[in-house]
């Protein structure tokens, strides 16, 4: 009987052992990953001049993903042409439809359309700049867009460039070079070719770059 008892106590003990072994916990995570991917390169290189090609390439230093791409890739100067893009695991392509006008700068501002994968930390170097002719543009216009006697930013606010001589009015057509207002009112646009144009702000709600 003593035996049979002493036989029991050693099979209980032996399964409490085995079961506290098997009933393992996962490990606690370590600090959140607050580092934005890097880029390390871009085919063509960015501030390319004379590129005549209509595919463009970034490599990142981690693995990425893409959040609503063509809501966010801002293309300036305006461009009518499609595009498609693919990404895979730490390169995007972007290949357009038709060509780039010719002796012209463009600027692609993905703005927060590039994340990495584990956190969707934004990449900061978010702006691609190339030209088709033999120099990059550089003239650039900031300002700042506020309610006139409150000073109060507004939301969903567009700053656009028209041609002057062009027959395109903010009333009838998209600006030529254009940009969306910061939560801070400020606004900047870049690589703008020498020339005349026409300076509006306007809200666009329904984001077709119409007044």
């Amino acid at each position: 009987m003593n035996k049979i008892f002493l036989y029991l106590i050693l099979i209980s003990l032996s399964y409490s052992i085995f079961w506290s072994c098997a009933n393992v916990t996962p490990p606690t995570g370590g600090p959140r990953d607050t580092i934005a991917p890097t880029r390390i390169l871009t085919i063509p290189l960015d501030k390319s001049i004379n590129y005549k090609g209509q595919t463009f390439t970034l490599e990142f230093d981690e693995r990425i993903k893409t959040d609503k791409i063509k809501d966010q890739l801002i293309i300036t100067p305006l461009i009518e042409s499609d595009y498609e893009y693919t990404i895979k695991k730490n390169i995007v392509k972007l290949s357009f439809e038709e060509p780039f006008q010719d002796s012209t700068t463009y600027t692609l501002n993905f703005r927060e359309s590039i994340q990495d994968i584990t956190e969707g930390n934004p990449t900061e170097e978010n702006k691609f700049t190339f030209s088709t002719g033999t120099y990059i543009d550089s003239m650039s216009i900031n300002g700042y867009v506020k309610k006139l006697l409150t000073y109060d930013t507004i939301e969903n606010i567009v700053v656009g460039l028209y041609l002057a001589e062009d027959t395109i009015t903010i009333y009838d057509g998209s600006p030529y070079y254009f940009t969306e207002v910061q939560e801070d009112g400020s606004y900047l646009i870049e690589n703008i070719k020498n020339g005349k144009y026409l300076l509006y702000a306007f809200r666009d709600d329904n984001k077709n770059l119409q007044l």
